[in-house]
């Protein structure tokens, strides 16, 4: 048993070794694409316009509004705070939860009961989790 753990080891140690140290071959580190464009809303969405040029996508820009996604109304109190409503969350807590937000070169994330919630806000457009908004 103790012959076998000293091959074991004696491997390990020395595979990660021999795999860095092969001489005349340069290894080259290569970064992850960087992408520019937020990700788009499925086509399948009904109801979702086309972005307009120009418009405030900052999370400034959600304050004071209320977005109705499917069973739930959202409703921006700052610039990371949110009111949760309708749905589940009802039985939980009858006048709203509020949740952390942010919006980040127009990715939207919103943390509401440990869950985490992502989508996109253009300015015009708020989608979280393939649901589009009705801005009311």
């Amino acid at each position: 048993m103790k012959r076998a753990w000293n091959i074991c080891l004696t491997i390990l140690l020395a595979a990660p070794l021999g795999a860095c140290s092969q001489p005349g071959k340069k290894t080259e580190i290569l970064a992850p694409p960087s992408s520019t464009s937020a990700p788009e809303a499925s086509s399948s969405s009904a109801g979702a316009e086309p972005s307009t040029q120009g418009a405030d996508a900052s999370v400034a820009s959600l304050v004071g509004k209320t977005w109705q996604l499917d069973k739930f109304t959202l409703s921006f109190t700052s610039e990371k705070d949110m009111i949760v409503r309708g749905g589940p969350v009802d039985s939980i807590a009858p006048n709203g939860l509020t949740a952390s937000y942010s919006v980040d070169k127009g990715i939207f994330k919103a943390v509401a009961l440990g869950k985490t919630y992502t989508g996109t806000w253009d300015g015009t457009n708020l989608v979280v989790d393939g649901q589009v908004g009705i801005r009311k």
